[in-house]
């Protein structure tokens, strides 16, 4: 049955217009009818009818020119609809879950997912009832053939069977044409309005990859975060912006799926995981007392670097998001070292997830901000859960600026190196850019909210940034000598000592004052400002032996006279972001010997180590 209308009726009828019951020849024009219906001839049909919910488009209003389009039948698509059916045969079967009760199954079809072709809203009330996938070959097949690939008719995705059309999306993604499928045809079972029947519409067209793609959506799967994910979003209690964020995040892991979109899904979904797990952290972590759980999904589950390296583009707004993403992170790890960089003991400051949620390790139990060890190779197992303090004093990331943001992060950090009594600035970490992104950030030919975009995505993915290759390029980038005699300072000293700026037993502290001597310059370009902090920069190099020909009291010229920017200048607020920013070794040597020639050897980091 199809609303009104009952199939077995329909389908007599059809046949008794086709052929003619008492000398079974056909009826006229039946050929010319079936050569239309299969290869979509011009012909002038004179009934008006229905398929039914096989054929939902035909007809209606807006459905050609005029006002209300006619819908003309031809019975032979009745007929061809009914006989097609029967490969789709049902069977009463159990999930491969053990613990899920019987349920009939039926070939290519999946429970519905409102995502993955841009024409459901996440607040429509007229929900799908499930998915059909109709696969797509070019080669000729039986009939025999058919029966033995639709009572197969069933996809895996992550060693079990895919359950609904995201599921699927993946175990496409995976197939490759090794089963000689060129795609699917995607069809939502929808319902109109509560008095009309449902139908099988099509939402889209799957095709098959060429090569097999890895399955990054199986990240998000992990203790079966993407539905906690979604039942917390769907809770009556929810947000309008939960709803649409999960919906959002949902179409971008489908075009993720898609081989000619890998970047520009991987991208997006990136940035709705970002939007989606800053508003799971601004929610009441309720609990259930008589479980002991929270009604909560937890954080997002820890993201292979595969993400991002899908996602990368080659901007630099991508490139400076990845290496503030990695900061907190040991980047020689696994690597035998004298630095503190490689050993992870070391490293008890915060990653940078810890000031976008408030975090918990949670295989001790410890807030993220007192343990983070937890969060280096070969402990990241996305055990991270929420925190019991709704908002410890790590997080800072909020809905100001990249830049106000990163210097509240800069002082936060400092803030944690203090507390701790660390010997070493905890700015460094896995990730690096390049001194013409820096350039370009301190320019403002930037898009500062993209960044913010991907760096809120990529903080929930193991760190990386691109390799870089030997490119002098990036030694001539225009930078302020401001930045350039700055810079070292923030650095940590295990890189000044991987440079052979100082030795092992040297550091090299932040003079105080000098990152709020930046900030409070703010969007103006004040060169009075950031004079002021370079001379505080010189006074603490100088003790250091750093020896710099725009030094006032070493070179006999006033700091008043520095350039702050080659032509052009520099925001202080920029520049002191811009000190959070962890950069390459060699790009590092490179700002050493353009502020304070002699300081590091010529052999220093002159090739490139990255």
């Amino acid at each position: 049955m199809d609303g009104s209308r009952d199939f077995g009726v329909r389908f007599v009828d059809a046949l008794r217009r086709t052929f003619c019951f008492e000398t079974g020849k056909p009826a006229r024009d039946s050929e010319r009818f079936l050569h239309t219906s299969l290869f979509k001839t011009s012909v002038r049909l004179q009934k008006l009818g229905s398929v039914g919910m096989f054929d939902p488009s035909g007809g209606g209003p807006n459905a050609t020119v005029g006002y209300v389009g006619t819908n003309p039948l031809n019975y032979w698509d009745v007929l061809i609809a009914m006989e097609g059916t029967f490969v789709f045969v049902g069977t009463l079967t159990r999930r491969w879950d053990a613990k899920s009760a019987g349920r009939a199954s039926f070939p290519f079809a999946f429970d519905p997912v409102q995502a993955g072709s841009g024409v459901f809203s996440a607040h429509d009330p007229n929900r799908s009832r499930g998915e059909i996938w109709t696969p797509l070959w070019r080669k000729p097949a039986g009939y025999s053939e058919l029966r033995a690939t639709f009572g197969e008719g069933r996809m895996t995705v992550g060693g079990g069977p895919a359950r609904n059309g995201l599921d699927a999306a993946r175990s496409v993604a995976q197939l490759g044409v090794a089963r000689g499928f060129t795609g699917f045809e995607r069809y939502s079972l929808i319902q109109p309005a509560s008095s009309q029947p449902y139908q099988a519409t099509p939402v889209g067209r799957v095709w098959t990859p060429r090569v097999p793609r890895t399955d990054l959506v199986a990240d998000l799967t992990a203790g079966d975060w993407l539905q906690k994910a979604r039942s917390t979003a769907n809770q009556k209690t929810a947000s309008s912006r939960a709803r649409t964020t999960m919906s959002a995040l949902e179409s971008a892991l489908f075009v993720m799926t898609d081989e000619g979109r890998g970047i520009e899904g991987t991208q997006r979904a990136l940035i709705t995981l970002g939007q989606f797990g800053s508003w799971l952290s601004q929610i009441p972590k309720e609990q259930d007392k008589a479980k002991g759980q929270v009604k909560v999904a937890p954080p997002p589950p820890l993201l292979s670097r595969a993400w991002l390296q899908r996602a990368y583009d080659g901007s630099a707004d991508f490139r400076i998001a990845a290496a503030l993403a990695g900061i907190g992170i040991p980047r020689y790890v696994g690597r035998t070292s004298d630095s503190s960089d490689s050993t992870s003991q070391t490293w008890a400051v915060p990653p940078m997830a810890a000031h976008f949620a408030p975090l918990t390790n949670g295989s001790s139990g410890v807030n993220v901000h007192e343990s983070a060890t937890f969060f280096h190779e070969g402990r990241l197992r996305g055990l991270r859960i929420w925190a019991k303090n709704e908002r410890p004093p790590t997080v800072v990331w909020g809905r100001s600026s990249l830049v106000a943001n990163m210097i509240a992060v800069l002082e936060r950090r400092m803030v944690e190196a203090s507390i701790r009594g660390l010997a070493d600035k905890p700015l460094g970490g896995a990730g690096a850019a390049r001194l013409i992104d820096v350039a370009a950030f301190l320019d403002g030919d930037f898009d500062d909210a993209r960044c913010a975009r991907l760096l809120a995505g990529m903080v929930w993915a193991r760190p990386w940034c691109p390799a870089l290759k030997t490119d002098p390029e990036h030694e001539r980038a225009s930078l302020p000598v401001a930045y350039s005699a700055l810079k070292p300072i923030f650095s940590t000293d295990a890189a000044l000592v991987r440079t052979e700026a100082i030795t092992t037993d040297a550091s090299i502290p932040i003079p105080p004052g000098l990152l709020a001597q930046l900030r409070a310059g703010g969007s103006i370009c004040d060169g009075r400002r950031i004079d002021r902090a370079v001379r505080l920069a010189f006074a603490r190099t100088r003790s250091s032996g750093f020896v710099s020909p725009y030094d006032p009291i070493r070179s006999g010229g006033k700091v008043g006279a520095i350039p702050t920017r080659i032509g052009v200048g520099v925001r202080p607020d920029r520049l002191a972001a811009a000190m959070l920013i962890p950069i390459f070794d060699r790009g590092l040597a490179g700002l050493l010997r353009r502020a304070y020639p002699g300081t590091i050897p010529d052999h220093a980091i002159h090739s490139s180590e990255e």
